[in-house]
């Protein structure tokens, strides 16, 4: 009989150990996070996470500023404290107006369009490209990475902010007017459009799989981790192919 008692509460004993679900919040500096955990004998999973990294949100300081304040935000995040205009510098500013007669302007691949104080796009000011964002970050003694297209996804961006680094993405403030191109000198052509901005996410809610929702900080309302829909935030990045669907991620 003691050995029948003593086989039952080794068999209840393993199916305790082998499925636990846990709780746990954790803060730091940098982040807070809360998690639900699924555990067994011999690994650890986490199912489910609330995260946000504690980026500041800094209102852009310039009509066309948005890429230069959302850079400002994550390079604080990083404990490097610069302002716009240093940074404005590292993507490369050398305004022009728009040549209306050819058609010709600069290259956001290259540097920052236009004034980033002049309103009208497109005529005086527009903004910047990855490529440039991502060589700023570098040249700040950070890391970078640039995404495009269908390489942004929901998992993309959470395993970015799971790892604590924030991430650039582009997408837009208002959608009133169709897609547009110009040329540049070396007659490379250029795909913009008039609501062009950038967000800084800070966090996200659900699985790194499958995250349900993102934490975003906005340079134009200066708010600190508004929250988003997965779904909502993708149709965001992916409203202009060639132009919104770009992140770079801070490293």
């Amino acid at each position: 009989m003691r050995k029948i008692f003593l086989f039952l509460i080794l068999v209840i004993f393993i199916s305790f150990n082998t499925n636990i679900h846990a709780y746990a919040t954790s803060t730091n500096n940098n982040s807070s996070s809360t998690s639900f955990y699924s555990t067994t004998t011999s690994n650890l999973t986490k199912i489910y996470k609330d995260i946000k990294l504690k980026a500041p949100a800094y209102k852009q300081q310039y009509a066309n500023s948005c890429e230069a304040a959302t850079l400002r935000m994550a390079l604080a995040f990083k404990g490097l404290i610069k302002n716009e205009i240093q940074i404005l510098t590292k993507f490369g500013y050398n305004p022009t107006y728009i040549d209306l007669t050819n058609n010709i302007w600069d290259d956001p691949q290259k540097q920052f369009v236009g004034y980033i104080d002049v309103t009208g796009k497109p005529f005086g000011g527009y903004g910047v490209y990855g490529i440039p964002v991502a060589k700023a970050i570098e040249s700040f003694g950070l890391k970078a990475e640039y995404a495009t297209s269908t390489n942004i996804t929901p998992t993309f961006l959470a395993q970015a902010v799971d790892n604590n680094n924030p991430v650039i993405v582009w997408g837009y403030s208002s959608f009133t007017a169709p897609p547009y191109t110009w040329k540049t000198k070396e007659n490379t052509k250029v795909k913009a459009f008039r609501g062009e901005h950038v967000r800084l996410i800070v966090g996200f809610k659900g699985t790194v799989e499958k995250p349900v929702g993102f934490y975003v900080n906005d340079s134009l309302k200066g708010r600190y981790a508004e929250y988003w829909t997965s779904e909502k935030l993708m149709e965001n990045i992916q409203k202009v192919p060639g132009v919104t669907d770009q992140a770079v991620v801070v490293k």
